[in-house]
C-alpha cells in the first residue's frame, strides 16, 4: 500500500532522537512492503526533500529559517500562546495543507496517516483531500484538551476528518473519549526497535549506583518529583537525567539545594540509549501524563529494574506491583531503595516478554496495515 504520514515532527537526519519512534515505525512499514512517504514541518539547516532513516521525507518550509522554531522542540503549543505564535502557526498549517494537497493529487495514496491531530487533523482538514484518513493519537495532544472547553470544539471538528481514530494506550482511549466525546477505533502503541536493547554492556563506570530517567525536561515529565524521591534516599547514588528543554536549570537548582548529585548529559543519540540503560541501577519514569509510556518499556526490555508512575499507558505495559500514584514523593523513593537491594526481577522479566510481544516491529506494521484497510473501508461508506 501507499501511504503518506503527515506529522509536525520526524527524525530530520540519521540518529536524531526527535520522535525516533516514527521512523522505528515507517521502517517497519517498508520492511512489509508497503511504501510510506513523510510530511514535516521544515527546520533550521534541512533541505526540502531528504530520505532519513530509508523513509522519504518533505520538509516544508513555512517562515525565514531564523523563525522555524514551532517543531522539534516540543514548545509548540506554548510558542502558539505567545504574541508571535497565531502568525507562525496558521503559516505552518496553511503550507502544509498545500504540500498535502498536491502530494495527493500527485502520488495518489492510499492512506493518510496523521500522527497527532494538533496540528495535523486540522492540516487535513485544511487540505480537502478525498483520501482515507487515519488519525493517531499520542497523548500529549489529548492533554491540551483536556479543561479546554474551546480546543474541545476544535479537536472534535478536526477529529470528523478521520475514517479511523487510533490511540497508543487504553488510557489513552479512556480520556479522548471523555475529552472530545468520540469513541476510539483502535489500539495502535508505537514500536521499539527491539533489536538495538540486546546484548547490550553499559559504556560508563561510576563508584555509585545510577540512577536514570529519560525524557524532555519539562514539568510534566515529573522529574522535579524524581529529584525529590532521590532526596530521600539513605543511599548515595547519581541521578542521571538523560534529555533536555526548559527545566534543566530549574532542576539543576533543585539538585543542588536538595544535595543530589545530578548529571545532565543532555540529548544523545538514540544509538547510545540502550548503553545508558546496561549503566543505571534502576530507571524511574516520574510522569504526570504519559501516552505510552516507551522509557518503561525500553527499560525492561534491558532487565533493568524500573519504577514508574500510574500515569496513563505504562499500565499497558508494567504490572502494577512496579507503579507508584503520581506524585507520592514518599512511595517513590521506597520504591528506588527497593529496587536499590531487592528489585523485583520477575515482574520486570514478564513485562519484558509483553513489550517484546507486542511493540516489536512487526506487530506494530501489522496493526498499521490492518487499520488502513478499516479506514479504506470506512471511508468508501462516507463518501
Amino acid at each position: 500500500m501507499r501511504a503518506i504520514a503527515l506529522t509536525h515532527v520526524f527524525p530530520r537526519w540519521d540518529g536524531d532522537p526527535s520522535a525516533a519512534f516514527l521512523s522505528t515505525w515507517t521502517a517497519a512499514l517498508r520492511a512489509d512492503g508497503h511504501d510510506v512517504r513523510v510530511i514535516a514541518p521544515h527546520d533550521a539547516g534541512l533541505p526540502e526533500v531528504d530520505v532519513v532513516e530509508d523513509t522519504p521525507i518533505r520538509f516544508v518550509r513555512y517562515a525565514p529559517e531564523d523563525r522555524e522554531v514551532l517543531a522539534y522542540r516540543g514548545e509548540m503549543h506554548r510558542i502558539a500562546m505567545q504574541p508571535t505564535g497565531p502568525p507562525l502557526v496558521a503559516s505552518m498549517m496553511t503550507l502544509m495543507a498545500g504540500a498535502l494537497r498536491r502530494a495527493v493529487r500527485r502520488w495518489e495514496p492510499d492512506v493518510v496517516h496523521v500522527h497527532w491531530w494538533m496540528p495535523g487533523a486540522i492540516i487535513t482538514r485544511m487540505a480537502g483531500v478525498d483520501v482515507p484518513v487515519v488519525v493517531h493519537l499520542h497523548g500529549t495532544d489529548i492533554g491540551i484538551v483536556e479543561g479546554r472547553p474551546k480546543l474541545r470544539t476544535l479537536a472534535r471538528w478536526a477529529l470528523d476528518g478521520a475514517d479511523r481514530l487510533e490511540v497508543v494506550s487504553t488510557s489513552l482511549a479512556r480520556r479522548t473519549r471523555s475529552a472530545v466525546g468520540r469513541r476510539v477505533d483502535g489500539l495502535n502503541p508505537m514500536p521499539l526497535d527491539i533489536a538495538r536493547f540486546t546484548g547490550v554492556e553499559a559504556q560508563m563506570s561510576l563508584d555509585r549506583p545510577v540512577v536514570l530517567g529519560v525524557g524532555r525536561l519539562v514539568p510534566e515529565k515529573g522529574f522535579a518529583d524524581l529529584v525529590d524521591a532521590v532526596a530521600g534516599l539513605e543511599d548515595r547514588v547519581v541521578l542521571r537525567l538523560v534529555g533536555d528543554g526548559p527545566a534543566a536549570r530549574d532542576l539543576a537548582i533543585r539538585a543542588h539545594e536538595r544535595g543530589v548529585e545530578l548529571q545532565l548529559p543532555g540529548r544523545i543519540d538514540p544509538a547510545d540509549l540502550p548503553a545508558e540503560y546496561a549503566a543505571a541501577e534502576v530507571v524511574v519514569q516520574p510522569s504526570h501524563a504519559e501516552g505510552l509510556g516507551l522509557v518503561a518499556a525500553e527499560a525492561v526490555l534491558m532487565g533493568r529494574p524500573i519504577v514508574a508512575t500510574d500515569s496513563g499507558g505504562v499500565r499497558d505495559v508494567l504490572d502494577d506491583r512496579l507503579l507508584v500514584r503520581v506524585g507520592d514523593i514518599e512511595a517513590m523513593t521506597a520504591r528506588i531503595r527497593e529496587s536499590l537491594h531487592d528489585p523485583d526481577l520477575p515482574a520486570v522479566a514478564r513485562a519484558g516478554q509483553r513489550v517484546r510481544r507486542t511493540l516489536s516491529p512487526g506487530a506494530s506494521a501489522e496493526r498499521t496495515v490492518d487499520g488502513w484497510q478499516q479506514a479504506i473501508a470506512a471511508h468508501r461508506t462516507r463518501r
